[in-house]
């Protein structure tokens, strides 16, 4: 296995000689992203104006009109939620939490929308581009707070463009990036809604094959063990669930612990990299040609 890594201790995952500015521009986004002035200005939205309106999202029927109005917003100021990096194999990297998102189901104790806030998945912008960039595949990422949760609403505009992505694209499989909390015991946790995002597809196989390439390495890896891919939530539409169910493509949410994710000096654990991308392309890709 050792003659398969890509990177070793010396290497600079986030700009390099062969930097194409993508990696670096997520870096330097995402610090903008959570200083303070911008925050207090913003809410990590893509615009003020985007902002107010989010203030206005108290019911459903709001939010569904105002969704309108922040596709506008969008258009004139020329920003997306999301960025997409096309790529030229059949997988497709996503990281929807990468950045803020709201979801507005969580209990009506609720006054303000700051009460409503879910942060990011730390850094799983930087992992879904780093593999995207070496692997040459899709990479779909949340950049901007996001008007609905992407990983929970299927009218969120970060889904939108997904399905679009895999309707357009030949697209075999997907591999769904977010974060485990740093208090959870598992170094990974695999979540293929107890195998029924895998099996139908004869895709089983690469979860056993990703768990036992982690395990090789010492970490701990569970399978459907703090999360289920939202299978027993019908209101809740997960990129495992809507990807496999919807459009009969296999697809693995993947929760990476915090403590590979925000590593002083380093950022990215640079084997849990070298782990993930030997696995999608000796394993995943090779098996979709």
């Amino acid at each position: 296995m050792a003659s398969e890594l890509l990177i070793n201790n010396n290497t600079n995952i986030i700009c390099n000689k062969e930097c194409d500015n993508f990696q670096c521009f997520l870096s330097e986004h995402f610090k903008s992203l959570m200083s303070r002035d911008y925050i207090n200005e913003t809410l990590g939205y893509a615009s003020k104006e985007i902002y107010k309106l989010a203030l206005e999202n108290t019911t459903p029927i709001k939010r569904k009109k105002n969704l309108v109005k922040v596709k506008e917003l969008l258009k004139e100021i020329n920003r997306s939620e999301f960025l997409y990096k096309k790529g030229n194999n059949k997988i497709l990297i996503t990281a929807p939490h990468a950045a803020w998102h709201y979801r507005y189901t969580w209990g009506k104790n609720r006054k303000k929308l700051g009460d409503w806030i879910k942060y990011d998945d730390v850094n799983t912008g930087l992992i879904a581009c780093y593999l995207s960039r070496y692997l040459d595949c899709h990479a779909l990422i949340q950049i901007y707070t996001a008007w609905l949760d992407p990983n929970f609403y299927r009218e969120a505009l970060f889904q939108e463009k997904m399905r679009s992505i895999l309707k357009k694209e030949k697209i075999k499989f997907v591999l769904d990036v977010h974060g485990l909390s740093s208090d959870r015991e598992a170094d990974f946790d695999i979540i293929d809604l107890f195998g029924m995002a895998l099996v139908p597809f004869n895709a089983l196989k690469f979860r056993k094959s990703l768990k036992k390439r982690l395990e090789q390495f010492g970490y701990e890896v569970g399978v459907n063990r703090y999360f289920n891919g939202g299978l027993t939530l019908p209101f809740q539409h997960t990129i495992v669930k809507e990807v496999s169910q919807e459009f009969q493509i296999p697809c693995i949410e993947l929760e990476i612990n915090k403590k590979f994710r925000n590593i002083p000096g380093e950022i990215i654990d640079k084997k849990v990299l070298n782990v993930l991308f030997n696995w999608l392309k000796s394993d995943v890709n090779k098996d979709l040609r």
